[in-house]
């Protein structure tokens, strides 16, 4: 049931909810500039620090540390 109205709610499943304010929490971590990549992923609960690189290139079209990179 959890399922099902999450994605009337939203259009979107639940991990896909999750990953994308995962994604969003990281991002911010990482325009603070106070935390590297590797911080940031753990951080915000990836397992992997290649999958994590390769869900933020697809979300904000650069990688992780060059989105830090550019916020200065």
């Amino acid at each position: 049931h959890f399922y099902q109205k999450v994605k009337a709610l939203t259009n979107e499943t639940p991990y896909e909810l999750m990953k994308a304010y995962r994604l969003k929490k990281a991002a911010e971590f990482l325009a603070q500039q106070k935390y590297s990549v590797y911080e940031v992923f753990i951080m915000t609960g990836f397992k992997s620090r290649t999958h994590f690189s390769k869900l933020f290139k697809e979300k904000y079209e650069t990688t992780p540390s060059r989105f830090a990179k550019k916020k200065d």
